[in-house]
Parts: structure tokens; sequence; C-alpha cells
């Protein structure tokens, strides 16, 4: 070859771009670790955020029932009340023997319906006539001595009847309950 130019085998020299590459590739790691860390916090984020709405749709279902059970729960307070009225106007005997017989046939059927719509909503009533007392179910309003063994603690009376909603009571049934007496 010739005097002027050299070989290219020959020249030695140190490229920028050899260097560069491995400074660059660092950066770019480190910048994708960042973006990876980055959204791997947005990920959470938008979990934590699932989650919260999922409980709070949870827990808004919960209170709508709740709302719901307890204005029913009113309501049949105030038509229970109204039973009550039927059964002590029932218990009148003297007054319902000056009635004239058509009008106690409807006065039946009114009360016959009024406790079919009760049921139907989920109320069970509780006459527990004979029954032993138990401070779950009963509320004891007086007491009745008795010299019988067998019937300490048992209800003799029932004042007015009580009424459970869906197996939770509502209203206990307000009793006379039998105590042996020496």
């Amino acid at each position: 070859m010739s005097k002027h130019k050299p070989h290219v085998e020959d020249l030695e020299f140190e490229s920028e771009e050899e260097t560069a590459p491995t400074d660059k590739i660092k950066s770019l790691r480190q910048q994708l670790l960042a973006a990876q860390t980055e959204a791997k916090e947005y990920l959470d984020g938008w979990q934590r955020a699932r989650a919260d709405y999922a409980n709070l749709q949870k827990s808004a279902a919960g209170d709508k029932l709740r709302l719901g059970k307890q204005a029913k729960q009113t309501l049949l307070l105030d038509l229970i009340n109204l039973a009550d009225t039927f059964e002590l106007a029932r218990s009148d005997e003297t007054a319902l023997a000056a009635v004239p017989p058509a009008w106690r046939q409807g006065f039946e059927h009114i009360h016959k319906d009024l406790l079919a719509i009760l049921n139907r909503h989920g109320l069970t009533v509780i006459d527990p006539l004979g029954e032993t007392f138990d401070p779950k179910q009963h509320e004891p309003l007086g007491t009745a001595p008795t010299t019988n063994p067998s019937q300490d603690h048992q209800i003799v009376k029932v004042l007015k009847k009580g009424y459970a909603l869906e197996d939770e009571i509502i209203r206990p049934a307000q009793v006379t309950v039998a105590t042996l007496s020496n």
C-alpha cells in the first residue's frame, strides 16, 4: 500500500460509541426500573381503590337492607297495635253479644285478614299460654301463686301476644307467670 494512507487495520482508536452504550444501557435500565416501580404503585393504588369501592357497595347494600328491615319492623309494630285492639275487642264478650251478627262476622273477617297480612310479611305470633317462661320471648308483668310444682314458672295468662319477625323477637309476649308458693 502507499506510504501516505495508513492501513485501517494498523490504526487504533477509541470510539465514543464503545463506552456510551454501557452508560446508555445503565440509564435505560434505571428508567425502566423507575417506570416499573411507578406502574406498580399505580396498580396498587388502583387495586386499593377497587377494593374500597367493592367494600362501599357491600356496606351500602347492607345499610339498605337494614333500613328496609327497620322500616318494615316499624310498620309491623303499628299493625301489631291494631291487632292488639282487635284482641281486646274480641275479649269483651258482653259488648260483642250486643253487636249484630253481620257486624261480628265483618269484624272477625277484618281481624283474620290483618293476621294474614302480618303472617305474609314474615311475622309470627307468640301465644305462650301454658308454656314455661322464657325471658327471651316473654315479658313478665305479674305473678300468680300456685301450689302445684309442675306449674312453677309456667305462663298462666297472656296479657298481650308476642311477635317475631323472621326469628327475631320484635315484641315479647306480656304474661303472668305462676310461682310456687310454700
